[in-house]
């Protein structure tokens, strides 16, 4: 321990507590060593587009991918990961946009990546704040509608599916 820091490989916790631009920017350069590690091109945007954080480019392909990072930390017992999201993407879907949601696992617990197409992850929150409005509250009451929108992919339907940017 340093000055109130643990160092730990490729993160740096201060007693385990790390702000929500710090998980950001974690995903973000987590994702890029993935996609590096994977042999892909990578370039970082670093807030210089409002919907992309990293472009991919698959040099046997040709292919180039617009990545959208989401990180989370928190975990739900029934569902696993949770992601927030504004009601934006809802209307954000392109063939070439994906979302890479990234679980941080903390010191001892390895990341876990979601790879979900901008199509499917629109779709999906479109189809699943309605179900939550339509759906009564603890106490019979109605949910009044908001902009956030969550994803959680219970299932692992999207876990490590790497293979999209292979085609």
């Amino acid at each position: 321990m340093f000055g109130g820091f643990k160092t730990i490989p490729y993160l740096c916790y201060m007693e385990n507590k790390i702000s929500n631009i710090q998980i950001g920017l974690a995903g973000q350069f987590y994702v890029a060593a993935e996609f590096s590690v994977r042999g892909y091109q990578v370039g970082h945007l670093l807030g210089n587009s409002p919907n992309i954080d990293i472009l991919v480019s698959n040099e046997k392909t040709g292919k180039q991918y617009r990545i959208q990072v989401k990180t989370t930390k928190t975990m739900t017992p029934k569902l696993g990961p949770k992601w927030k999201m504004s009601k934006k993407v809802e209307n954000i879907s392109h063939e070439n946009l994906f979302y890479v949601m990234v679980y941080l696992g903390g010191i001892d617990k390895p990341n876990k990546y979601y790879i979900v197409p901008s199509i499917e992850l629109s779709q999906y929150v479109k189809t699943d704040h309605q179900n939550w409005l339509d759906t009564p509250g603890k106490k019979n009451q109605k949910h009044n509608d908001n902009d956030l929108r969550m994803f959680t992919d219970s299932n692992s339907k999207y876990l490590d599916k790497w293979d999209y940017f292979d085609n």
